[in-house]
């Protein structure tokens, strides 16, 4: 193995992503292919037992299951949330303590909790408030849900900066975002229609990019007949190693 193109399957290799979301791309094999999320159906929110004021906007915060106990970063969303009388919902997967959860609720959060309806959240909020996880921002995306993006590791500066690009969102530092900068981002994505009508393109090309379906079909052609087109050796793109960290190969 000689260079990170290497680790990428001869065969076939599959984004989550969508073309429309993605960087342009001048050398791809012929055998890549973005097929969108591969995730079950959406079901019902019968377990989503918040119920947001239909006359505010509603704020959904995550940080999933590994970065969720960024308690200071949730406070400065809180302050930023309630200076613009945002409804807030945290979801901190288990990683702040109850001390932690009633100071949230004492500086504004709406509702504080170790998980929740991920899915449900998203579909009833305003704007999303996340690290830049890929499932989270496909689905907020799926959603129609405009973005406010605080990258921390791994693929989310990618991610954030695909975002930014595509204008369906805002993204910023989570080391150097103030309450001042998270509420002038808020108060953009709340009163800016282009945020949430981008969102909204984006998701309509998920809903056609064939997910789970499409992904098994090209999988189960590969292992039968090898690749519909033979490999080429795709020069290395100037984007972050974290691109590559996007495909499911």
């Amino acid at each position: 193995m000689h260079t990170l193109e290497d680790c990428l399957s001869p065969l076939a290799q599959l984004s989550q992503t969508t073309a429309e979301f993605d960087f342009p791309r001048t050398s791809l094999p012929g055998h890549f292919s973005h097929v969108g999320p591969l995730r079950r159906p959406s079901k019902s929110d019968h377990a989503f037992n918040v119920k947001p004021d239909p006359e505010r906007p509603f704020v959904f915060a995550s940080f999933g299951t590994l970065q969720g106990g960024r308690f200071n970063l949730f406070m400065r969303i809180t302050r930023a949330c309630k200076a613009l009388r945002l409804q807030l919902l945290l979801a901190h997967c288990n990683l702040l303590n109850g001390l932690q959860e009633e100071q949230l609720r004492s500086a504004g959060a709406t509702w504080v909790t170790g998980f929740t309806d991920q899915q449900a959240a998203i579909e009833k909020a305003d704007v999303v408030v996340t690290h830049g996880g890929l499932n989270t921002t496909l689905d907020a995306l799926a959603a129609g849900t405009p973005l406010l993006v605080l990258p921390i590791a791994f693929d989310q500066p990618g991610v954030s900066a695909r975002v930014a690009r595509a204008r369906a969102g805002l993204r910023l530092s989570p080391r150097w975002a103030s309450q001042k900068a998270i509420s002038a981002a808020l108060r953009r994505l709340v009163s800016e229609p282009e945020f949430a009508q981008q969102a909204q393109r984006l998701g309509k090309g998920i809903a056609q990019a064939g997910g789970v379906s499409k992904a098994a079909r090209i999988v189960l052609s590969a292992v039968a007949n090898g690749p519909v087109v033979k490999a080429s050796k795709a020069t290395t793109s100037p984007v972050l190693f974290a691109e590559r960290q996007l495909y499911a190969t």
